[in-house]
């Protein structure tokens, strides 16, 4: 299946990029993983995926004055960009 989710571009004018949205094909979605085809990004923090809609926003980030909603889309986001950038790599 084909997920819905936010990543850095990795190009444009300043790193990291822009904010876009992309499809991340995963075999499926567990609360604490992304598992897609030959490659696994799990969250050792704990359950923060509850849908197959990843969009999340990390422009609040996830620091210590967050809060618990702000951190888990940073996690979220973390986890989406980490399996699609990685996942280019390995293709």
């Amino acid at each position: 299946m084909i997920v819905a989710g936010r990543v850095w571009s990795g190009g444009g004018p300043k790193p990291p990029g822009e904010l876009i949205e992309v499809g991340v094909r995963v075999e499926h979605v567990e609360p604490h993983a992304l598992v897609l085809p030959g490659l696994t990004v799990r969250c050792e923090l704990g359950g923060v995926l509850d849908g197959t809609d990843l969009r999340a926003d990390p422009h609040a980030g996830g620091g210590p004055g967050a809060t618990p909603e702000q951190r888990r889309e940073a996690l979220v986001f973390g986890m989406v960009n980490t399996a699609y950038h990685l996942k280019r790599a390995l293709d």
